[in-house]
């Protein structure tokens, strides 16, 4: 049996689509429509995830019950951490966050550490996890997702270094160490 030439063609077209539909689908955010709650898509590109572009802003509710702005804290450098109870590379992270905000947090730094509160199983988890690390820095509630949304989160830990101005200046995935918090933070105003 002979192949034609137009039916080999017609394959390779087909492999070459599946091929960048999976790259493009890397990626890609956990939610269901991001382009309804992912802001830089409204302001062309004024607000976004970008370092250069205006950091998102939300109100989540804090572990004590304050209701927080990530606007707030303008003036400040602020890191946002994304995190949850069950992450090890969280746990890891912790005593350097804790660490960091205790030596620097009255040089205009701030650390809102977000806890991905949806995929918890119990909030009493969240306290005795905060408890155990000592952390002393603002500990957000995201019960619904609104920042993990905004910000695209993919997994814990995810970081964000905003400058005083709020633009965001870097990306971070995974847990930082002390030594690369003091460096990042050090280079930005």
């Amino acid at each position: 049996m002979k192949v034609k030439p137009l039916f080999i063609l017609l394959i390779l077209l087909a492999l070459i689509g599946i091929a960048v539909w999976a790259s493009r689908q890397e990626g890609k955010p956990l939610i269901d429509n991001p382009s309804e709650t992912f802001e830089s898509r409204d302001y062309n590109g004024k607000t976004g995830l970008n370092p250069g572009n205006r950091a998102p802003n939300f109100t989540l509710t804090s572990l004590d019950g304050q209701k927080i702005a990530l606007d707030d804290y303008r003036g400040k450098k602020v890191i946002l951490n994304f995190w949850q109870t069950s992450c090890v590379p969280c746990r890891k992270e912790m005593p350097a966050l804790q660490k960091y905000y205790k030596k620097y947090q009255a040089k205009d730094v701030e650390i809102l550490a977000i806890n991905l509160t949806y995929n918890e199983k119990n909030r009493d988890d969240i306290e005795s996890f905060v408890k155990e690390y000592d952390a002393w820095f603002p500990i957000l509630l995201d019960q619904n997702a609104e920042a993990v949304k905004k910000y695209e989160i993919l997994s814990a830990p995810t970081s964000y270094i905003i400058d005083s101005k709020g633009i965001i200046q870097k990306k971070h995935l995974g847990p930082m160490s002390y030594a690369f918090i003091n460096n990042i933070i050090g280079k930005i105003k």
